[in-house]
């Protein structure tokens, strides 16, 4: 958790230092200037075939919205799926093929780069804060009982795993077209985020650490 707070006062000071300079530039009517929704896919990794799906909501402000160059900030929520081959949080039960389910809060600190006479195209790249809320999972559970009372049982499916997500971190890059469709600025946009850090940590092993494309819908106002 101090890890996170220390980047939401380091995201605070670059959206700060945007804010004031984009001060004597024309005025949207509300701050958060683009609001999207967006659906995911979590790409297959470690031996698992399935490909997870997720979606979200994100609402973001574009600085220097005028010009080649923005600073893009904002919150996010998003839902998303990812995977550990094990996972264990004591010496007596253990779970393997855990397919993980995560809600959420993201704040992302992005830098666009606009192209063409009208701008119409653009590239995004930057990280974000990730604030993993909560977590469910579904795998084959496995129990080492040392008495009879409490038996051994070996990979018997279960859709009611309890995880506990931490706070982690994301690098994202993204490409964008943006049009008008019956006066509406709109742009499609196409993501790919990689989990820098775990967003689940086994305490006796497994670590949950994923990578996903996100295609997102973007609407924009006008100013």
């Amino acid at each position: 958790m101090k890890k996170f707070l220390y980047s939401i006062i380091l995201c605070l000071g670059f959206i700060g230092t945007g804010i004031c300079q984009d001060e004597q530039r024309p005025k949207d009517k509300f701050f958060f200037n683009e609001f999207y929704f967006n659906a995911n896919t979590s790409l297959p990794e470690h031996g698992n075939n399935n490909w997870g799906v997720g979606g979200g909501i994100g609402f973001v402000h574009v600085a220097f919205k005028e010009e080649y160059q923005n600073l893009v900030f904002g919150l996010e929520l998003n839902s998303f799926e990812t995977y550990s081959s094990i996972y264990s949080d004591d010496k007596y039960t253990s779970y393997k093929n855990v397919q993980a389910s995560i809600l959420a809060i993201n704040i992302p600190l992005s830098i666009r780069f606009n192209f063409g006479e009208v701008k119409r195209f653009y590239i995004q790249g930057g990280f974000s804060a990730d604030l993993n809320l909560f977590s469910g999972g579904r795998g084959l559970y496995s129990s080492y009982g040392p008495t009879l009372q409490y038996p051994t049982i070996t990979d018997q499916p279960t859709d009611t795993i309890s995880l506990r997500p931490k706070t982690s971190y994301s690098a994202r890059v993204g490409i964008g077209y943006k049009t008008i469709v019956k006066k509406r600025n709109l742009a499609i946009q196409l993501e790919y985020l990689y989990n820098l850090s775990p967003v689940i940590q086994g305490e006796m092993g497994g670590t949950f650490q994923s990578q996903y494309f996100r295609l997102n819908l973007v609407m924009s106002s006008k100013n």
